[in-house]
């Protein structure tokens, strides 16, 4: 179908140049997370020398913030979440995300419906860490997550919040 716009990687070598090696003729594609289109917004490293990509996955029904995996070939870490990608709860928008040298993931996201940002962490293998889950007051749109030691500071509209690495207030 032409109007699926697909998610895709490239590895390029020089200005132009693909790396053929990497994917499918120097492209990873992830393809059928979303009915009308899958967007990258944020690419990461991971400390198992993984690819880690942030984005949204628009569906007809809602859009929702996605996490993907991929390995340095680019074919697609099946190890991670589901098959190698994951939709992230609510409909929302990623906005930033950070990967802890333990491989943990800390995402910062907005809810379409209600506008509030949220702070949510995944382990290395994908799965919700349904203990670290911080709604974030006052609203507004999140714009950038950073770790600060053992704390992690979150820009939210006009302000600047902190959260310790567990989840909880500072």
């Amino acid at each position: 179908q032409s109007w699926i716009e697909s998610l895709e990687l490239r590895l390029l070598l020089a200005a132009t140049d693909l790396d053929t090696s990497f994917g499918a003729g120097g492209k990873a594609l992830l393809d059928h997370i979303a009915d009308s289109g899958d967007y990258v917004n944020f690419m990461a490293l991971t400390p198992d020398n993984k690819l880690l990509v942030g984005g949204r996955s628009d569906m007809i029904s809602a859009a929702k913030a996605t996490l993907a995996k991929f390995n340095l070939d680019g074919s697609l870490d099946t190890s991670f979440a589901q098959g190698g990608k994951e939709r992230l709860g609510l409909p929302s928008d990623l906005a930033s995300l950070v990967v802890n040298s333990d491989g943990t993931i800390v995402t910062l996201s907005t809810s379409f419906g209600s506008g509030v940002p949220l702070a949510q962490r995944y382990t290395s293998n994908g799965t919700l860490d349904s203990t670290f889950n911080v709604t974030i007051n006052p609203s507004g749109t999140p714009s950038d997550l950073e770790p600060d030691g053992t704390k992690y500071l979150l820009a939210v509209g006009d302000n600047i919040a902190r959260i310790n690495s567990d989840g909880s207030r500072s």
